[in-house]
């Protein structure tokens, strides 16, 4: 997106030798499995009522919530005649009724993106490793709340799960999320498409799913039928953006040569420029405001997160603050 407001690197310009700290860099199992101790302030549900039998309609708590088949018994004046069971019926020769009952589990869904463009920092830690971060949280409070997890990963390729229950499950997708916090310089060159990843979540997200879509959002190939992808998985499901940026994205460092590289090419900013300044915060600020417009005419939560700050706090605030985590819980412990 912004190759042309940089200048390939000149052969008389001193080279930066330093390298971050791992730490910045990639995100260890270790430390991901650690984060469940800072998870459990996370309310990302609230208690949850007793299911009970149901028979005829149902207003879940959750949108779109499945019932689960219960059991039968014989009809009784008043009861919906839509949920007759007409086998057991014609079995016995008296009239009987199915019995729903909420489904106690919710699915919770992350799109986690480690595209190349995650894999940056001018402040803290890389973009991937808060992204890597946000889902071990959101999938640690989930499980511990009597939720089930899963997800897509974008990298060069992906990798998908299946909502699954119980510390198993989060174990192997903090496994997944370490494995894909290292940036491959030998992968083919380019981008994975957010766009056909969400296409592929949308197929895993059952009605009444929660689904966390963690990226930048500012690579090219992302914003194509974001919009659409967005509203096919609002139809069924409660979502949320959740957007990791950079001090670099919002503010121009002091004047000078400045060298940036995707670990295949390098290019320099001239901040000295004052056109290539402001054509550089325009495009993201462009960027920016196209996503916040999207969320609010589809009415998505958007959760700002910065590369210099622990998600921790701001996604609590977050939880606490919006009704869609208000929601039930089967109060599971870990």
């Amino acid at each position: 997106m912004l190759n042309r407001l940089f200048k390939r690197r000149s052969h008389g310009m001193q080279q930066t030798t330093g390298l971050a700290p791992d730490y910045a860099v990639h995100a260890s199992l270790q430390e991901l499995i650690d984060l469940h101790l800072q998870a459990r302030p996370l309310q990302m549900t609230g208690k949850r009522r007793a299911s009970r039998a149901l028979a005829g309609n149902h207003e879940s708590r959750f949108k779109g919530r499945g019932m689960d088949y219960l059991e039968s018994r014989e009809y009784q004046a008043g009861d919906d005649i839509r949920n007759m069971d007409w086998r057991i019926t014609a079995r016995s020769g008296k009239p009987h009724i199915k019995l729903f009952q909420e489904e106690r589990e919710r699915p919770v869904l992350m799109l986690t993106d480690f595209s190349a463009g995650m894999f940056f920092a001018s402040h803290g830690r890389f973009k991937s490793v808060i992204g890597a971060q946000t889902a071990a949280l959101i999938a640690w409070s989930a499980i511990r709340h009597g939720d089930r997890i899963g997800g897509v990963m974008i990298n060069h390729g992906h990798h998908e799960m299946s909502p699954r229950p119980g510390k198993k499950a989060v174990l192997h997708w903090l496994n997944q999320l370490h494995q894909h916090s290292f940036f491959d310089k030998t992968a083919p060159h380019g981008d994975a498409d957010l766009s056909q990843a969400m296409q592929r979540l949308s197929w895993l997200a059952r009605p009444g799913s929660l689904v966390f879509i963690i990226s930048d959002f500012l690579q090219d190939s992302h914003n194509h039928n974001l919009e659409s992808r967005l509203q096919k998985i609002r139809r069924h499901s409660d979502c949320v953006l959740i957007r990791i940026s950079d001090w670099l994205e919002v503010n121009t460092p002091p004047a000078n040569y400045y060298r940036l590289t995707d670990g295949r090419q390098e290019l320099i900013l001239n901040t000295r420029d004052r056109v290539q300044q402001a054509e550089f915060l325009t495009q993201f600020s462009q960027r920016r405001q196209q996503l916040e417009q999207t969320a609010k005419k589809l009415a998505i939560p958007l959760l700002e997160l910065t590369t210099d700050v622990s998600p921790v706090d701001k996604l609590q605030n977050f939880f606490a603050g919006h009704a869609i985590f208000n929601q039930p819980s089967s109060g599971h412990r870990l």
